[in-house]
């Protein structure tokens, strides 16, 4: 399966609110950037309707929408 939208080559690219796509252990999933730190970011996403939050320390496991 192709990866969805456009690298991510560096944390500083992502701003709060902004919709990206991330990968998660069962494929991509569609997210919103929660929060950006200096070396992850965490986004927050709906799971079976309930709303989550994931930390990605990997900038090839992020994409921009």
């Amino acid at each position: 399966m192709d990866r969805p939208g456009r690298d991510v080559l560096r944390w500083g690219q992502l701003k709060p609110e902004q919709p990206v796509h991330f990968y998660c252990a069962d494929g991509w999933k569609k997210g919103t950037v929660a929060r950006v730190f200096p070396n992850s970011c965490s986004i927050l996403w709906s799971k079976q309707s309930k709303p989550t939050t994931t930390n990605v320390y990997d900038c090839r496991n992020i994409r921009l929408q």
